[in-house]
């Protein structure tokens, strides 16, 4: 078994020794993509909303009257897809999910419109292929780095074409 480190493009630097995602294959036509903790954190160091410039494609979710956590949701799958699509050579993203590990600091206010946000992109792409949806788990966290501003992460491992 080959393994093979994935960096995130555009990322914020890590605050550790680590890699965005990890692959590792398990025949030539399989491989696992194991994907670290992912924050809405940008690689300016901001952590949306707060501090924080939308971008053109950001500005929607002002409008939609979302939730700061829900717009960190939004964020993290968005880059969790990206994650996938690199180490997948762009034959991938969310629908590759098998597992999602979901960290929220406040999940009684804010388990509602994260499930929102996950059932939209994730569980909705799921029922439209008629496939098995991911396994998940949600827990609430007291805290998460950098600081108060993060207010959601999520890791978890997705299925992809072996990369040899």
């Amino acid at each position: 078994m080959s393994q093979t480190p994935v960096m995130e493009k555009d990322a914020a630097k890590p605050l550790a020794a680590y890699s965005a995602g990890h692959v590792v294959n398990i025949s030539p036509d399989l491989a696992l993509l194991y994907i670290s903790g992912t924050t809405a954190r940008q690689a300016d160091g901001q952590i949306p909303p707060f501090g924080f410039s939308f971008s053109n494609s950001m500005k929607f979710t002002e409008h939609e009257g979302l939730t700061p956590a829900a717009v960190q949701a939004r964020i993290v799958l968005e880059k969790i897809s990206s994650i996938i699509s690199n180490a997948s050579k762009g034959s991938g993203g969310l629908e590759n999910l098998v597992e999602l590990t979901i960290f929220v600091k406040d999940l009684q206010n804010d388990y509602g419109v994260i499930n929102d946000v996950y059932n939209a992109m994730v569980g909705q792409k799921f029922r439209e292929l008629g496939t098995a949806l991911p396994a998940r788990t949600c827990v609430q966290v007291s805290g998460m780095p950098p600081d108060e501003r993060t207010l959601v992460e999520m890791k978890g491992v997705a299925r992809i074409q072996g990369c040899q």
